[in-house]
């Protein structure tokens, strides 16, 4: 009966070291993933203002040389 309760608590020891270096585990690829997340967040800005600048025509079919205007493509 005492082997049997000595067994189950080094059971239940080990079972919580395992459930410890998880909880660290899930809460380091939380924080992993809210960097990712700012990231991504912080691209998408990025995106937008770079979508706003107004790109200029590149060709001109007359002179068959670059030009630039101030127009959208």
């Amino acid at each position: 009966m005492i082997a049997r309760l000595n067994n189950e608590k080094a059971v239940r020891e080990e079972l919580e070291k395992q459930r410890k270096e998880l909880l660290a585990k899930k809460q380091a690829l939380i924080a992993e993933n809210k960097k990712r997340k700012d990231d991504l967040a912080s691209l998408d800005e990025q995106l937008k203002k770079f979508s706003m600048i107004p790109f200029p025509r590149l060709y001109c079919e007359s002179l068959d040389v670059f030009q630039f205007t101030n127009e959208f493509m």
